[in-house]
């Protein structure tokens, strides 16, 4: 995989840039996960997407899924942020219905209509546009919480899901 990862510096949105993951905290939340389960050894290709609009999302869906070989690929992002838990549940599970359809267009019509604040919605539309191309049905969400969820502070939670494609 990493000879074909090349592959990717042909796009035109891609730069390879360390600086742009010195502020990126999504990959550093997985690493614990991913070394838990794949040992320490686990190699990462980690990739930031300033640009999430839904063209940039499926051009760099499809040319994952070129590259993949024996690969998971994860996305990262939080939902909702500082909202009330009931408005961030109801948000987000309007949000949560469509990733799991795979159903990109009602996905962002979703984010736009709704106002969700989710800082990582490119990677998501892109695992979803990847996870379709590659045969999978659909997602299955395995836990939604919000961060109201561990404390007392219902009135200015972020949301958060794990969703599973097969």
């Amino acid at each position: 995989m990493w000879q074909r990862a090349a592959e990717l510096s042909a796009l035109p949105f891609i730069n390879q840039n360390d600086l742009s993951h010195r502020e990126e905290h999504s990959i550093e939340v997985q690493l614990p996960f991913l070394q838990y389960l794949y040992d320490k050894e686990v190699k990462l290709l980690p990739i930031s997407m300033p640009r999430q609009d839904k063209e940039t999302a499926v051009e760099l869906s499809e040319a994952i899924v070129r590259i993949k070989g024996r690969s998971i690929i994860i996305a990262s992002s939080d939902l909702t942020h500082y909202e009330p838990h009931h408005a961030a549940n109801l948000k987000d599970n309007k949000l949560i219905k469509y990733i799991e359809n795979l159903e990109i267009d009602q996905y962002y019509r979703t984010l736009r209509d709704e106002l969700i604040s989710a800082c990582g919605y490119g990677p998501i539309a892109a695992i979803m546009t990847g996870c379709k191309i590659m045969g999978a049905k659909g997602g299955k969400l395995l836990k939604y919480g919000t961060s109201g969820d561990t404390g007392e502070n219902k009135d200015s939670v972020v949301g958060y899901a794990s969703i599973s494609f097969t």
